[in-house]
C-alpha cells in the first residue's frame, strides 16, 4: 500500500507541479494541493499513514521515493527554482528544511483535526490556512 500511494503520488506530483514556476514557495504550496488531491480521492491512505508508514523506516514516504524515483526530491527542491529572491544571508538549504518542516507540521496537525472529527478532506479550507504561512515564511526569507 505505502509502495502504491508513493508511486501514485509521485505520478501525480510530476504531472501536476508547474515545473516552468521558478517560486520555491509555490512549488511548496502546489504539492501540497496535489497531496490533498490524493487524500480527497484516496481518504483511507491518510489513515493507513498515521498507522503504520510514518512508524517504520524502510516503508516511510521519503524511503521509498527514493526507492521508486530516484532524483525525484532533488528534482522537487532544485530543479528550476530561482532562488534570486532569497535574502543576502540566508542558507537555501535551512530555508527549504525549515519550510518544509513548517508546511508539514501544519498539515499534520490539520490531517489530525480531521481524521478526530471524522470530516472530509476540504481542500479550500486547508490551502487557505496554509497559506497564511506560507506568506508568511515568503516574507521571512525573501527580499521585499
Amino acid at each position: 500500500m505505502v509502495y502504491f500511494s508513493v508511486k501514485k503520488g509521485i505520478a501525480d506530483m510530476d504531472k501536476n507541479i508547474d515545473w516552468d514556476d521558478s517560486d520555491f514557495f509555490n512549488r511548496l504550496r502546489q504539492s501540497l494541493l496535489v497531496a490533498l488531491k490524493t487524500f480527497q480521492d484516496y481518504p483511507y491512505l491518510m489513515d493507513f499513514f498515521y498507522k503504520y508508514a510514518g512508524k517504520m523506516n524502510r516503508l516511510s514516504p521519503e524511503h521509498q521515493t527514493d526507492n521508486i524515483a530516484p532524483g525525484m526530491r532533488d528534482k522537487f527542491y532544485h530543479y528550476n527554482l530561482d532562488f534570486s529572491k532569497v535574502r543576502e544571508g540566508v542558507d537555501i538549504n535551512k530555508m527549504i528544511a525549515v519550510s518544509k518542516f513548517v508546511v508539514s507540521g501544519l498539515t499534520n496537525e490539520i490531517f489530525k483535526k480531521i481524521k478526530m472529527s471524522g470530516n472530509n478532506v476540504v481542500i479550500d479550507q486547508i490551502i487557505k490556512e496554509v497559506d497564511i504561512y506560507i506568506e508568511f515564511l515568503r516574507e521571512q526569507f525573501y527580499n521585499e
